[in-house]
C-alpha cells in the first residue's frame, strides 16, 4: 500500500525531468487503479451472535411450507472481524 506521492517521490530520482503527484494519480485513474478508504462496519456483538445462533437452530428443522409464510429481505452484511464479511 502506498501513496500517489510516496510513488511520485520514488520515480522523481531523476531531477531533469520531475513528475508531478497531479500527473501521478490522473495516470493511475486512467489505468483503472483507484484507492479508497474502506467504510467501517460496527463488529458483531456476542449478544446478536448468540441471538442469531438460537434463531438458526431453531429454525434448521423448518420445511418449505412453514418458511413460505416468511418475510424475507435483501442480504445484510456485517463483520465478525475487521477483515471478515459474513452475509445472511
Amino acid at each position: 500500500m502506498t501513496t500517489a506521492a510516496k510513488m511520485t517521490a520514488e520515480l522523481n530520482i531523476n531531477p531533469e525531468d520531475p513528475l508531478s503527484t497531479k500527473t501521478m494519480r490522473q495516470g493511475l485513474h486512467k489505468s483503472n487503479i483507484c484507492g479508497r478508504a474502506a467504510i467501517a462496519k460496527p463488529l458483531i456483538t456476542e449478544n446478536n451472535a448468540e441471538q442469531q445462533k438460537r434463531w438458526c437452530d431453531d429454525h434448521k428443522t423448518w420445511i418449505y411450507d412453514d418458511q413460505k409464510y416468511e418475510i424475507w429481505s435483501d442480504e445484510s452484511s456485517f463483520s465478525l472481524f475487521p477483515s471478515l464479511q459474513v452475509y445472511v
